[in-house]
Formats: C-alpha cells, structure tokens, sequence
C-alpha cells in the first residue's frame, strides 16, 4: 500500500507543492479567508474522489493519491486569480542574474522547517521501534493516538505559525513592534485554548480518544486509557514549543530557531529509550510530558541566554523594545474629530523632536492630519473604534502608516475628487494603499532623497 500510495504521490507532487506556495503568496497577500476557502474546496474534491475511485471504480490506494492531487488541483484553480491577478502585490518573473543569491537565501530562511520535519520523521521512526519493542502491539495503538495527538497539536502551531510569519514579516519591515507582540499573544491565546480544551477533554473522557481511533474491545479501551491520559499531558506545553521557531525565523534568529525546533524530540528519544529498558516499560508513555515540559525549559534557559546579546528585546519572544532613541511614535486614536485634533498635537510635537533641515515635516503632519479625517468621514467606524499611527524615522527618511478596520476605501484613487486627498497625493512622493487581514492600511513615505 504504501509503495504504490508513495509512487503516485511523489509523481503528482508538483500540484501539491504548487497549491501550497499559492496559498503562502495569497496568506502573505492578505487574503487569508481565500487562503481558508481554498483548501476547503480542496478536502471536499478529495474526499469526494476518495469516495469514487476507491469505493465505486476500485482503483484501490492509487485512486486515493490521485484524489489527493486532485484537491490540490482545485485550490490551485481557486487561488490562480488571487496568486497571479492584477491585485497581487507579487508579480512573478523569471531573473537569471542573482538566481543563487535567492536560491542561497530561500534555503537559509527555510532549514528550521526543513530539521523541523526531518527531526519528526526520523524521531517518529525511532518512537515507534522503541514502543513496539517494550509493549507490542497493544503499545503501538496507544502509540498511534500519541501521534495523532502530535500531528494536531502540529496542525494548530503550524496555522499559528504561518499566521505569525505572514503578518508578523509584514509588521517587522515595517517596525511595528507593538503589532508584532500584540499579534503573536493573539497567536498564543488562540493556541492555549484549543491546546487546554483537546487536554481537558483527554484527561476526562481518555475512552473516547480510544474508540475513536479505533479501539474494538474493552481490554484494548482499558488498556489505552492510562496511556492517553499521561500523553495528552505534552499538548499544551508541545504547542508552545512548536510555536516559538517561526516567532524566532521572522526575526532573523535562524540558528536559535532551528534549534529550538528539534528540542522536544532531543530530549523525547532518550528519556523514552530509559522508560523501555525500566522493569515497567508502561512508564514509557510519562516520557511524552517531560520531555514537552523540559522543551519548554530549556527553551526559556536557551532564550535567555541568547537575550544577552540583545539586551533591548521582549523577554522570551526576544521582539525588540521601544525606546527613545529608535524615533518611533505609536498611537491608537478613538475614530473622532477631536481624538484625531489631539492626536495631530501629538504627531507635531514629534516631528518637532527629530533632527532639523528635514523639509517635508510640516508637509508630513498635513497629510497625515488629512488621513485621519477622511478615515473619521468616510469609515464608518465610531469613537469605540480605533486608528492606528505610528511613524518612524531613519537618517533622512520618515514613514507613517495609518491602519482603520472599518470598510474598504482606498484614498489614493479619490485622490483627485477630493482637495485634502489631493495635496496628500501632490506632497508625497511615495503614497500607498492597501487592504489585508481586514484592514486599511496607508503608506506614506518622505526622504530628502525624492
């Protein structure tokens, strides 16, 4: 089954990779809801062919690969508008020249996934040689739940993680710090629930993970209820673990990401190999939460260490900290006139803080204070909504963002119906728009160098 399942899968394998590369560009892109409704036309085809190649035309476990492909096949289709329409931010292109250095960087940036799945297979493989030895076959139903249980906890970290790079890559260029943390506790909490709750649910009622997974007698349900209640133990404190490496690959850290990302199978194999060899090799499954747990010390141990090189970073996530010195201003201004006449006090006494003989200032505060009142006018959102500004300035550049999440309006293509917009347009030379994850966001930038 799995020579043939494998030959299939590994000849159709471009349209898996290509669908998912499709959906990255379109995560990244600001879509993540055609992202979600891609891949649900995706498992709907495959379960659907599943149904007829291998129930109704007996094509066997080939048909089921072939099925697999051809949901693939679907989320390409679905997503080929978004990924090369007039609207993408990327416009792909064939470049010769430099084609090692992008080859060089694309395997730099991905090698902590690359240990990270690797570390899985191979760790996997060793698990269940070990399992398999001690405890038998019975051993190895509960050692199927322990990785099913893996593979969720896998499946929730990993649609945090790629939320957290999609997001978190487009805050870090443009040094919103504050996003980023906001972002990634949002992340975390999201994460913590569902880790909590599959725990709770577990530890309660472990008879139901068995029967579920196919347990078909009452000796082999008594016997995995003990095993499912400790393993379970490892998913809230696994989901952290799995978590934390895409924080530390956005920020550049890729050593300490790739790392971190093979912990928990470091410590998993030995302290499971020291179980099988105990005269109760039932305690083998006690080895799944310490080694969670200890994956989460060490962790905290490793960051802490590494913090010392960057003494100006958020404990543990290592996101860098706001200080005086960075010419940052951030501000959350209730959707009103008057918050926003307040806060143009504030965006003046900043340009008033930064170095002298920058000409575009006052001509920045204007257009900034236009922004914001067109966003009050035309957003629809009221005072218990809020408009996010920040600025930033380096050398003899100064950027602002302003971000709303009220409805769609894009000010650069009223630029030339309404005058305030239009002396926005004139003064800036580089006057951006964009709709992603639900948000308006506005780029204007200034320099000397325009």
């Amino acid at each position: 089954y799995l020579n043939d399942y494998m030959r299939m899968s590994i000849a159709l394998s471009f349209v898996a990779m290509m669908a998912q590369g499709m959906s990255q560009f379109t995560d990244v892109d600001g879509k993540p809801q055609e992202v979600a409704r891609s891949m649900s036309f995706c498992v709907l085809v495959n379960i659907i062919f599943d149904i007829l190649l291998v129930a109704v035309f007996r094509i066997g476990i080939i048909g089921s690969a072939i099925a697999s492909s051809l949901g693939y096949l679907t989320c390409i289709i679905a997503l080929f508008p978004h990924t090369f329409g007039k609207k993408s931010s990327y416009h792909f292109r064939f470049v010769v020249p430099g084609m090692a250095e992008v080859l060089k960087n694309n395997i730099k940036n991905g090698t902590a996934m690359v240990i990270m799945s690797l570390a899985g297979a191979a760790g996997m493989f060793i698990m269940n040689s070990l399992v398999l030895s001690s405890l038998g076959a019975d051993g190895m139903f509960v050692m199927s739940i322990a990785g099913a249980l893996m593979s969720i906890g896998a499946l929730i970290a990993s649609g945090a993680s790629q939320a957290f790079v999609a997001v978190g890559t487009m805050l870090w260029g443009q040094k919103d710090y504050k996003g980023m943390r906001f972002l990634f506790l949002r992340c975390l909490r999201l994460v913590m629930i569902v880790a909590f709750a599959v725990t709770i649910l577990g530890v309660m009622k472990p008879d139901l993970f068995a029967v579920v997974f196919g347990a078909d007698n009452e000796l082999l349900v008594m016997q995995a209820q003990q095993g499912v209640k400790i393993v379970i133990l490892m998913l809230i404190p696994l989901l952290v673990v799995s978590m934390m490496p895409a924080v530390y690959q956005v920020l550049g850290h890729l050593p300490l990401a790739g790392s971190l990302s093979i912990l928990f199978y470091t410590i998993l194999l030995p302290v499971m190999w020291i179980f099988s060899k105990s005269g109760t090799p039932s305690n083998i499954w006690y080895s799944f939460p310490i080694a969670a747990w200890g994956a989460v010390a060490l962790s905290c141990i490793s960051v802490m260490l590494f913090q010392r090189k960057y003494p100006q970073t958020q404990p543990f996530t290592l996101i860098p900290t706001l200080d005086r010195t960075m010419n940052i201003l951030e501000l959350s201004v209730p959707c009103n006139s008057d918050s926003v006449r307040e806060a143009a006090g504030e965006i003046n006494a900043y340009l008033s803080s930064l170095p002298e003989g920058k000409a575009y200032l006052p001509e920045s505060a204007e257009a900034v204070n236009e922004i914001l009142q067109n966003i009050v006018q035309h957003s629809g959102m009221d005072s218990s909504h809020l408009v996010d500004v920040r600025a930033y300035c380096e050398g003899d550049r100064l950027e602002f963002s302003v971000k709303d999440n009220g409805k769609a309006f894009d000010p650069t293509l009223s630029a030339n119906q309404k005058e305030g917009l239009s002396r926005v347009a004139s003064s800036c030379p580089k006057f951006e728009y964009k709709y992603m994850y639900g948000q308006n966001m506005v780029f204007l930038t200034y320099s000397q160098s325009y």
